[in-house]
C-alpha cells in the first residue's frame, strides 16, 4: 500500500510505526521493486513491458487504442496508472 501514499504521508506513517513498535520489533512492508522496472527500461527486447502491455490491453481492450510500448510511457502507466504515488528502493 505504501506506494499509493504520497511520500510525505509515508514518512509520517513510518515515523508513527517506529514509535509504536516494541524495541526489536519488525514492520514488514511490501512494495514494487524499483530495480525490476529500471532493468526493464534498459532491456532492448522490452520483455517485461510487453508482458505488462499484454496484460493491461487484454484486461482493458480500450487501452490498446492509445497505449504504446515506449519505455517512458510504460513506466508511467505501470506506476501512475495504478495510482502509485512514489516508488521506493529500500
Amino acid at each position: 500500500f505504501i506506494e499509493h501514499v504520497p511520500v510525505e504521508g509515508a514518512i509520517s506513517f513510518f515515523k508513527e510505526a517506529y514509535r509504536l513498535l516494541e524495541r526489536g520489533g519488525t514492520l514488514r512492508v511490501s512494495t514494487p521493486d524499483l530495480a525490476i522496472y529500471a532493468a526493464a527500461y534498459f532491456d532492448p527486447n522490452k520483455r517485461f513491458f510487453k508482458e505488462h502491455y499484454d496484460i493491461l490491453t487484454e484486461n482493458t481492450p480500450s487501452m490498446a487504442e492509445w497505449m504504446t510500448l515506449r519505455r517512458a510511457h510504460m513506466v508511467n502507466q505501470i506506476f501512475r496508472g495504478f495510482g502509485h504515488q512514489y516508488i521506493y528502493d529500500f
